[in-house]
């Protein structure tokens, strides 16, 4: 089993340790010592060790990766030391706050052979692979992404939210020509309703809105095809044809826990492809021609 240490244990990072506990062994925790966050790991795992200090993960040669749950401005850094410490590195979205950096990132990896890993959960959840799946036998020809949600308002619009949808157009059609800003709102922060569109060459759409002031809390992506039209609302997916509508039952399975196979499963790879990193470096340059 693959041995790993993990940096952040708030509420995200919780879930990570949750998630990739399943399949591998974390051993050690570093974060700044939230107390509330501590006594949550020693009642949950206990045997798993807290510091305050990222030497005790990058110098224990028994930690083969390093899992990044920290806010976005400490990605970089935090992935770049575990990467010259010989580190795998799993690191929550986006991969930096500078594709530059990113690119850099990738580069370490690269001449270190060591993997490096883009938590972008949306991708590895069991109805967007069953929509590439339906790609193959009818072609997807635009998307309508909408998230309505109240909060939170520490984070960055784009970073945070957009990037979910980003990477999913990058995923099944690739780099877009052109990305362009419709509609941008400040009501509390400097962006809180915004609007997208992404064009291809082939005449594919994607068009984004997210309101983080909403009443109440959606996620729907209608997917319009050569031959139907599919809703992603939520955990569900739905076929809408003229002569019926039905939900389409598909076996869930956790796509953080998915995503972490995914990690674990490239770890052990003698070359990695970096398809991951690549996408999530290219998700990040589109927010910075925009944002």
């Amino acid at each position: 089993m693959i041995t790993l240490g993990i940096v952040g244990i708030g509420k995200w990072g919780q879930i990570l340790i949750n998630e990739f506990s399943k399949n591998s062994n974390i051993i050690n925790c570093v974060s700044k010592g939230n107390s509330k966050n501590k006594k949550w790991l020693k009642k949950e795992y206990p045997k798993i060790k807290f510091s305050k200090k990222y030497d005790t993960i990058l110098e224990n040669t028994d930690i083969q990766g390093v899992i990044i749950a920290t806010p976005i401005k400490t990605h970089f850094k935090l992935a770049y030391q575990a990467l010259t410490a010989g580190k795998h590195v799993f690191v929550e979205k986006t991969i930096s706050e500078k594709s530059i950096e990113g690119k850099k990132l990738l580069k370490l990896a690269r001449k270190n052979n060591l993997e490096i890993f883009v938590g972008y959960e949306f991708l590895y959840h069991s109805i967007f692979q069953k929509l590439k799946n339906i790609d193959k036998n009818e072609k997807i020809l635009e998307l309508k992404c909408e998230w309505y949600k109240f909060g939170l308002f520490n984070e960055n619009i784009f970073y945070d939210l957009v990037s979910h949808f980003i990477s999913i157009s990058i995923d099944l059609f690739g780099l877009p020509n052109e990305i362009k800003i419709i509609e941008k709102i400040s009501i509390t922060t400097k962006c809180d309703i915004t609007r997208l569109e992404l064009k291809y060459k082939n005449n594919k759409k994607v068009s984004i809105y997210i309101n983080r002031v909403a009443n109440s809390k959606r996620r729907i992506i209608n997917i319009i095809t050569e031959k139907n039209l599919y809703i992603w609302e939520n955990e569900d997916l739905f076929k809408f044809k003229k002569s019926n509508n039905k939900k389409i039952n598909l076996k869930y399975t956790s796509p953080i826990e998915n995503e972490s196979k995914q990690f674990l499963k490239e770890i052990n790879k003698s070359k990695h492809d970096y398809t991951n990193a690549i996408n999530a470096i290219d998700a990040l340059k589109l927010i910075e021609s925009e944002r």
